[in-house]
C-alpha cells in the first residue's frame, strides 16, 4: 500500500465548511455579521434599545405606581378600621361619663328637694291644710263619712282650718302618731287615700327612676 503526503502548498482550492453543510441545513447569518457596519442598522438598534431601555422603566415605574397605590390602600382600610373601633369605644366611654355626670346631678337635686321638703314642714305648718283639703276632695263619694288621720301635732291646727268643713261631710279628725308631721291619711268605706309624707315622696322618686334608699327619706320613719 502506497501514501501520500499532500503539502498546503499542493492545496489550491481549499475553503472552510461548517456541520450544516453536511447535514443539509442552512443556518441563517445573524445581523451582526450582515450589517455591522451599516450606520442605518446601527442607529436602529441604538434606538431599539432606548424604546426597549424606555418600556422597561415605564412598566416598572407602573408597577410600583400600582404595588404603592395598592399598599396605600390596604393602610387606609387598616386606619379607617382602628379609627372606627376608637371612635367606638371613645362614644362609649363618653356615654358612661355623661350618664354618671346625669345621675350625679340628679342625686344632687333630690338631695336638695328632700332638705327643701323636710324644712317646709318644719317652718309652714299650715301646709298640713292644704294636704287634707288635696286628700278629701280626691273621695268620689261625697256622701260617705271618712276619717282624716294625722299627727297630733298637725290636728289643732287643721282642726282650727277646716274642721267645721269637714264635719259637714261627714268626716272627722283622728290622731295617729305613725304619720309624719305634714301628711295625712284619708280613710272611708270604699277608699284609703295615702297622702302621708313618706308616701308622696316615693312617688316623686320614682317619677324621676329613682328608688327611696337608707338615709334618702324626706322624714324620719
Amino acid at each position: 500500500m502506497s501514501s501520500r503526503i499532500i503539502g498546503a502548498e499542493d492545496l489550491t482550492e481549499v475553503r472552510p465548511f461548517n456541520l450544516s453543510e453536511i447535514s443539509g441545513e442552512d443556518t441563517p447569518p445573524d445581523e451582526d455579521s450582515l450589517y455591522g457596519d451599516d450606520p442605518a442598522y446601527l442607529a436602529g438598534r441604538r434606538r431599539g434599545q432606548r424604546e426597549g431601555f424606555r418600556q422597561g422603566v415605564e412598566t416598572t415605574q407602573k408597577q410600583a405606581a400600582r404595588d404603592r397605590a395598592r399598599d396605600r390602600s390596604t393602610a387606609e382600610q387598616s386606619l379607617g378600621a382602628r379609627a372606627v373601633q376608637l371612635a367606638a369605644a371613645l362614644a362609649e366611654q363618653f356615654a358612661a361619663l355623661e350618664q354618671s355626670v346625669a345621675d350625679e346631678v340628679v342625686d344632687l337635686a333630690v338631695e336638695l328637694a328632700r332638705q327643701t321638703v323636710r324644712k317646709a314642714i318644719a317652718i309652714d305648718r299650715d301646709a298640713v291644710v292644704t294636704v287634707v283639703q288635696e286628700a278629701v276632695s280626691s273621695l268620689i263619694d261625697e256622701r260617705s263619712s271618712f276619717s282624716v288621720q294625722l299627727n297630733p301635732a298637725d290636728l289643732a291646727q287643721v282642726e282650727d282650718a277646716i274642721g267645721a268643713a269637714l264635719r259637714q261631710r261627714n268626716g272627722r279628725l283622728a290622731a295617729d302618731a305613725s304619720i309624719a308631721p305634714g301628711g295625712c291619711r284619708v280613710i272611708s268605706p270604699v277608699a284609703d287615700i295615702d297622702a302621708t309624707v313618706q308616701t308622696r315622696w316615693r312617688r316623686v322618686l320614682a317619677s324621676i327612676g329613682r328608688a327611696q334608699t337608707p338615709g334618702s327619706e324626706v322624714v324620719d320613719e
